[in-house]
C-alpha cells in the first residue's frame, strides 16, 4: 500500500474515522457489504461514487432498507 494512503488512514483514525484501502472497485463493494449488516437501514445523500459502484442496488437486492434521496416518487420531505 502507498505510504500516502497509510498516512491518510492513520489521520482519519486519529479523528475517530474508520478507513480502509481496497485495491479495486469489486474489493470495495465486497468490503462495504461485509461491514453493513443486512438488517441495517442506510441513508444516502446522493453519492455519485456509491451509485457508480452499484452499491445502492446491491444493498436493496439483499434486503437492506435504503433511504435514497434520488429515489423516484419521494416527496421533498422524505428526501
Amino acid at each position: 500500500m502507498d505510504k500516502r494512503i497509510e498516512i491518510l488512514i492513520e489521520n482519519w483514525r486519529r479523528r475517530n474515522i474508520q478507513g480502509a484501502y481496497c485495491a479495486d472497485k469489486q474489493e470495495a463493494v465486497n468490503k462495504i457489504l461485509r461491514i453493513i449488516p443486512t438488517t441495517a437501514s442506510i441513508g444516502l445523500s446522493g453519492s455519485v461514487t456509491l451509485d457508480q459502484l452499484g452499491l445502492v442496488q446491491r444493498l436493496e437486492a439483499r434486503g437492506s432498507k435504503v433511504f435514497n434521496q434520488y429515489q423516484p416518487g419521494l416527496t421533498r420531505q422524505e428526501s
